[in-house]
């Protein structure tokens, strides 16, 4: 991949979900893939007071299960590609700050937690398991 400059973009994908991200790639589109970083999902809200009706916006995770910094994208369900409005690239950019101190303070606390479980514990929890897997009610998807 070429060292190209990232851009901030709100990109509308085929199945209705709207997603900020840092995108790279899109100077060069003919291999059919684009690259986001740290993408978070758009979702609005309507809110109702009293006599008006507002909305109000949240962000998740795009792709919470991955620490990859950048995640290809099939331009195939890709529909459209915008710019983000300043207010928006500015809560992004607070949340995504704010998600990971807190992803950095979640993995210190993993970290530090090396204590293996005491015998019966362990015991415990692998018969619990057992039970689980061998229960013909008990669906695992």
């Amino acid at each position: 991949m070429t060292q190209e400059q990232s851009v901030y973009k709100v990109i509308k994908f085929t199945n209705g979900e709207d997603v900020i991200s840092e995108v790279w790639g899109l100077d060069d589109t003919s291999n059919d893939v684009i690259f986001l970083g740290d993408p978070y999902i758009v979702k609005v809200f309507p809110m109702q007071s009293t006599n008006q009706t507002s909305q109000t916006i949240a962000l998740t995770k795009w792709n919470p299960y991955t620490s990859d910094e950048r995640i290809p994208v099939s331009m195939r369900y890709v529909m459209s590609v915008a710019n983000v409005k300043s207010d928006l690239l500015n809560y992004y950019i607070n949340v995504s700050e704010q998600m990971r101190s807190d992803d950095e303070e979640f993995i210190d606390e993993v970290v530090e937690d090396d204590e293996p479980l005491p015998q019966e514990e362990e015991e415990l929890t692998k018969e619990y398991l057992m039970d689980i897997l061998m229960s013909k009610k008990s669906i695992l998807h």
